[in-house]
């Protein structure tokens, strides 16, 4: 099977060897086992049914009244709005990971704060899980850099916080902004 960027997958039997240049999935019934030459760049898809939550971060920055948002320009949700953030890595501790993806997505060098929240976003499609990811999101500062686009991100934008019903967002993501206490509800979409 081709995967982006020199990556070669394989599917073997449940096992315990593991080789620290492999990436892996253990579900109980197979090992998906990934094997990377290069860190892949853009979208990529991985199958990840049957395995674990994955950890991941996003980051809550504000200015004055305004709230910066992402539209996705990768699936899952592509072309929803969303926190910037991501995946974290192996080895990579929580807030390290929000200063990368935040780097990466909006080229803003950021400070986390303090931990806003946790939540659980999952996809189900005919009773399948699709995704499931446990997002850790930091409050956090701006430090440096010039606002632009740029790995998964299509579009950036400072929306106000009150204009946030205006904006199709990812699942869930208005009603636990209003929760953590930034009010307003608004339009959301369903997978």
């Amino acid at each position: 099977m081709a995967v982006p960027n020199a990556t070669t997958a394989i599917n073997v039997n449940v096992g315990n060897h593991f080789n620290s240049r492999f990436r892996s999935c253990i579900s109980p019934y197979r090992f998906i086992i990934i094997r990377t030459r290069q860190k892949p760049q853009g979208c990529f898809t991985v199958n990840t049914a049957g395995c674990f939550p994955k950890p991941a971060v996003s980051a809550i920055i504000l200015d004055e009244d305004r709230i910066l948002l992402a539209r996705r320009g990768c699936e899952p949700n592509k072309g929803l709005w969303s926190l910037p953030g991501g995946s974290i890595e192996l080895g990579e501790t929580a807030r390290e990971a929000v200063v990368r993806e935040v780097a990466e997505e909006t080229g803003l060098i950021i400070e986390p704060i303090s931990i806003a929240g946790v939540r659980d976003v999952i996809a189900r499609e005919d009773g399948k899980i699709l995704f499931h990811y446990v997002i850790i999101s930091f409050y956090a500062k701006v430090i440096s850099g010039t606002l632009a686009p740029a790995s998964d991100a299509a579009e950036l934008r400072w929306i106000p916080v009150g204009e946030l019903p205006c904006y199709e967002t990812t699942p869930g993501l208005i009603d636990w902004l209003a929760d953590i206490g930034l009010e307003s509800r608004g339009k959301t979409s369903s997978l």
